[in-house]
């Protein structure tokens, strides 16, 4: 395995040093709420949510939102 790859890491032993954001996202989802992972680029969202949901093996939905038209920001997804 290439640690250095651009691609996201997607199995738990080429995954390492986010043992905390891996332990929030863990505690998070255990009580039933939704995540929503933000953080600087290139910093290694999608691994921790691919790496943990492959893991668990719980049903889930990943929603890539480079794939929503521009018009769609965070905003609209903020409570009222």
């Amino acid at each position: 395995m290439n640690y250095f790859s651009p691609e996201p890491k997607k199995r738990k032993e080429d995954f390492f040093d986010m043992e905390y954001e891996w332990s929030a996202l863990d505690r998070a989802l255990k009580k039933g709420k939704m995540v929503v992972v933000t953080g600087l680029r290139r910093y290694g969202k999608t691994s921790l949510i691919m790496t943990y949901m492959n893991e668990s093996r719980e049903k889930y939905v990943y929603l890539n939102c480079r794939l929503l038209p521009s018009v769609v920001s965070l905003n609209s997804f903020k409570r009222s």
